[in-house]
């Protein structure tokens, strides 16, 4: 947050993706493959949501391509397709399944290497609901 506060987006990207490297060698430490792919994809989602929302507040070309993550969405939404039904039981999962394949055309850049404001704030909105369910809000 304080790199995003300078607007050190290069800094922020770095951070983000310690965390998450972290989160996932703890998850692989338990031995639990369903529960670690659905801790990352969690920690993801919530990484998007947060990184959109400052990016949305504080919108510029280089902020916004944080969240140009082709290759890592594909990998989470593999990853998240290859886990048993019976991890994936109840109504919050199918609208996992549904913002997965939802954010993959917003986080295309345009030919200036952006992802578009408009996309930014989806991206938001998306994953703010996604959220919003999973806590019951």
């Amino acid at each position: 947050i304080e790199g995003a506060d300078k607007e050190e987006w290069t800094s922020v990207r770095r951070e983000l993706d310690k965390t998450r490297q972290t989160v996932i060698n703890t998850m692989k430490e338990l031995r639990d493959d369903d529960l670690s792919d659905l801790v990352s994809i969690g920690g993801w989602l919530g990484g998007t949501r947060a990184l959109a929302s400052l990016v949305a507040d504080n919108y510029s070309v280089d902020a916004s391509e944080l969240l140009h993550q082709p290759d890592l969405l594909d990998q989470i939404s593999a990853r998240y397709a290859k886990l048993p039904s019976k991890t994936k039981q109840g109504a919050v999962f199918g609208q996992v399944t549904d913002t997965l394949d939802g954010l993959k055309p917003l986080m295309r850049v345009n030919g200036d290497g952006a992802v578009l404001q408009e996309s930014v704030i989806q991206i938001r909105k998306l994953s703010s609901d996604l959220t919003d369910a999973v806590y019951g809000k």
